[in-house]
């Protein structure tokens, strides 16, 4: 039988303290940590909101587009609707209607149901929301955002499966028809300069 070893390799970019805003004496203790257990890593440490804590080296919204002065600040849940891959849209097998799901929390969740055109277009939209308040444009700018789930997995879910679909791939890593908008996004992050393509996106997400 032959033998074969599996290196997995876990690339952390940033360190985040807490779905929500903390204190400032939480902020210095939480760096220490930091610095104590990665002192040369170069990742930065901060927490949901955080604009008035200078301590921060970032800050971050769940889902809105925020912007700061003085650090950056970017969405920590970049665009969390979801849909299946199996469904492409409503006049393709099995024919599944756009948004069509059971209610969550006694409201309509057609965000979390969606086919792939529609799931496509959102991941364009929510990138056009990013350039529009991208560094260059002002003293107070967006820096991003960073995709919560970048594969369907076994978490906190709001659709009609029982896990989250907001991946850009499925659980088996096979691209869905929105990963080239999110493969966009993050090949721009560094250069926002260029207005994004939409038409091209749009033609190669179609296929």
């Amino acid at each position: 039988m032959r033998s074969s070893t599996t290196v997995i390799i876990l690339s952390i970019l940033f360190y985040e303290c807490g779905n929500k805003g903390i204190s400032r004496e939480h902020m210095i203790e939480m760096k220490a940590i930091r610095d104590q257990y990665d002192p040369f890593g170069g990742r930065a440490i901060g927490s949901r909101e955080m604009l008035d804590i200078r301590e921060a080296e970032y800050g971050g919204e769940m889902l809105y587009i925020n912007r700061s002065e003085h650090h950056p600040m970017w969405a920590t849940e970049y665009c969390r609707d979801e849909g299946l891959r199996k469904y492409w849209d409503e006049y393709s097998y099995p024919f599944h209607k756009e948004g069509d799901g059971p209610l969550y929390k006694g409201q309509p969740a057609t965000d979390y149901n969606r086919n792939q055109d529609e799931l496509a277009i959102t991941m364009i939209a929510r990138w056009y929301d990013y350039w529009r308040e991208r560094p260059g444009t002002g003293n107070r700018v967006s820096s991003g955002g960073t995709k919560i789930i970048f594969s369907d997995t076994n978490t906190h879910y709001r659709g009609a499966e029982n896990y989250r679909r907001s991946g850009v791939t499925d659980p088996m890593r096979i691209e869905k028809r929105c990963f080239l908008c999110t493969s966009g996004h993050v090949e721009r992050m560094g250069r926002y300069g260029k207005r994004p393509d939409l038409h091209h996106r749009t033609l190669e997400l179609s296929g």
